[in-house]
């Protein structure tokens, strides 16, 4: 439970706070033809505009024009999740903290903003434990270079840092977007109340509550160039072609090879590795908000509890191990973080760590293409 005085505290500080907010650049409103468009591929994201016609009982070219509108408006694209290890990855993730007003969080995320490996950075602008904190992702591949990076966050827990930092290497990803809540205008979000509520309910069953779609991370193999360059365009672009992904080499200054292997290498990508999702902008979720969990080992209770929560949230990315759960919410004006944050802390009175941050609006935010070595 959060105590008065520290619930007063942060009714201050949030007061007139704007450094928070995601950047929105309000184009329109959705249309009902887009939205039922949407609604079907946030339940099936791997759906070609083909197939979609077909759904929807319209026609081809309608689609085709629902979707360049979409692309062009709202930045709708099809992304995909990867199992990394396939492409000699692992996923590393975790949070580093201080004391309020520390001097070691902005230099450890200098560090990890000037890092070729590190993917995602995300400072909190208020804590619900009144620390300051920085949330990290970044790619290690299993060399020389993946070591250094983790000997570097190890650095940093000792003087003159002093940080105290929990990180894990990723079992899985999951990305998710609820569009039942949104009716191409507003967000209708659950109140404090009806959210601690539903959060509480859930807890009884979290042992049975279904799996979210998931992409597991597996041991990593043995990186090269060309797997590297398929699953990066993948990642940005679930339904790449081959000529596009000529282009992606073409990018690099690397050699394509026919536009026959470059399929085969897209199908065998995409069937084995690859997850999709549906990423679009400007939709009016304007804050976010990072959780982060840390259970005892072999107790993950909560964490699919939490799994299980993100499907009914606005826009959710969970990443986890059996210890460690990190989610990425990123929600409408409306949604109360204090609300949120006292419903998720009165779940983590048995655990080492609950803690909810509200993220600066500034934040890195990388793909696969980033670790493409130049030629």
């Amino acid at each position: 439970m959060l105590e008065e005085a520290t619930i007063r505290y942060i009714l201050n500080l949030t007061n007139g706070h704007s450094g928070y907010r995601l950047e929105l650049k309000r184009l329109r409103f959705l249309g009902t033809g887009e939205l039922r468009l949407l609604r079907r591929l946030v339940i099936n994201p791997s759906m070609t505009q083909a197939a979609l016609a077909n759904s929807l009982d319209v026609s081809r070219s309608a689609i085709n024009q629902i979707w360049k509108k979409l692309h062009r408006d709202f930045d709708l694209s099809i992304r995909s999740t990867l199992d990394y290890g396939k492409i000699g990855f692992r996923l590393v993730f975790g949070w580093a903290k201080d004391k309020e007003g520390s001097t070691a969080i902005p230099k450890f995320k200098q560090w990890l903003s000037s890092n070729a490996l590190t993917s995602v950075v995300a400072e909190s602008a208020l804590s619900s434990l009144m620390d300051k904190r920085v949330y990290f992702e970044a790619f290690l591949p299993p060399d020389t270079r993946g070591r250094m990076f983790l000997e570097q966050v190890s650095r940093f827990e000792k003087r003159p840092y002093n940080l105290g930092i929990t990180y894990g290497l990723s079992d899985n990803v999951s990305n998710s977007m609820n569009l039942g809540l949104f009716d191409g205008r507003k967000w209708e979000v659950l109140d404090g109340f009806r959210f601690g509520a539903i959060i509480d309910s859930a807890r009884t069953y979290a042992d049975i509550l279904p799996d979210a779609i998931l992409s597991y991370h597996t041991s990593p193999a043995q990186t090269n160039v060309d797997d590297l360059l398929v699953a990066s365009s993948l990642e940005e672009n679930y339904h790449v072609t081959s000529r596009e992904l000529q282009h992606r080499y073409d990018e690099f200054g690397y050699s394509a090879p026919s536009e026959r292997t470059l399929r085969r290498r897209l199908d065998s990508l995409r069937r084995s590795h690859a997850t999709p999702y549906v990423s679009i902008h400007n939709v009016g979720l304007t804050q976010r908000f990072v959780v982060c969990l840390q259970e005892h080992r072999g107790e993950s209770t909560i964490s699919r509890l939490l799994q299980a929560q993100a499907t009914t949230l606005p826009k959710a990315r969970v990443v986890k191990t059996d210890e460690l759960t990190a989610m990425i919410l990123d929600l409408p004006e409306s949604a109360s973080w204090f609300a949120i944050s006292k419903a998720f802390s009165e779940l983590g009175s048995d655990i080492p760590e609950m803690c909810t941050f509200i993220a600066e609006s500034f934040q890195l935010w990388k793909g696969l293409a980033s670790l493409v070595p130049p030629l």
